[in-house]
């Protein structure tokens, strides 16, 4: 039997896949009795019980996974879903708020903010916004949800540049010449998330530059019409 933890894991998963618990679990163990410290192995055994309605023995998987590594994102995923069924917002939230550590997860995030506004926190809920778009300031739902909280708040300069933030594109991007390069007049739209300077490189068939429109700095926004391209 090969005794490679990450085999072990791989086969565990396959495993899973084909609906065999108890062969997935069994070749688990097997990885545990390899590398004891392995978070995942016990998330996954934690995964298992959920999947056979085990709670209980899902929860002591995942908190096995917790001691061995307290910022494993699926383990304090998983527990912060737990705890939210069963009403225990708290430890929820805090759950929820460790998993995001990684900053990788937006809707992470927008979960413990929903947790928030369900008890009435309404600064934590803000607090949790400006925080996602520290780690996605491109993120334009974010900034629609906490320009309409601020506004709510009365908060009216704050909820204004948040929601004109919403309206702005969310990749900088030059679009497709229009109406065809073989006019007389053509534009060229484009979109920034950030005021910058542009300038556009116009270049042949042969890969030959042949213009350079140097546009100026612009403003973030959208430049799609003949106006404004």
């Amino acid at each position: 039997a090969p005794r490679d933890i990450k085999t072990h894991l791989n086969l565990g998963y396959a495993l899973q896949q084909t609906g065999d618990w108890e062969g997935a679990k069994a070749v688990y163990r097997a990885a545990d009795r390899i590398s004891p410290l392995n978070a995942d192995v016990w998330v996954a055994l934690g995964d298992i019980a959920l999947r056979q309605n085990q709670i209980t023995v899902a929860q002591q998987s995942y908190q096995k996974a917790l001691q061995i590594n307290p910022r494993h994102e699926a383990a304090n995923l998983a527990m912060a879903k737990l705890w939210e069924v069963q009403g225990n917002w708290e430890e929820a939230i805090r759950a929820y708020t460790q998993s995001a550590r990684s900053g990788q997860n937006p809707d992470i995030y927008r979960k413990i903010a929903d947790l928030h506004l369900q008890r009435q926190n309404i600064p934590a809920a803000i607090v949790t916004y400006r925080q996602l778009i520290e780690h996605f300031p491109n993120d334009a739902s974010a900034h629609l949800a906490l320009g309409q909280i601020l506004a709510r708040q009365k908060r009216t300069t704050e909820a204004r540049r948040m929601l004109e933030r919403a309206s702005l594109p969310s990749e900088n991007k030059l679009g497709q010449n229009y109406p065809n390069p073989f006019n007389p007049e053509v534009w060229i739209p484009f979109t920034l998330t950030k005021k910058a300077q542009v300038t556009i490189n116009i270049y042949n068939i042969k890969g030959e530059l042949i213009k350079r429109l140097d546009l100026g700095m612009k403003e973030a926004g959208k430049y799609i019409s003949k106006e404004k391209a």
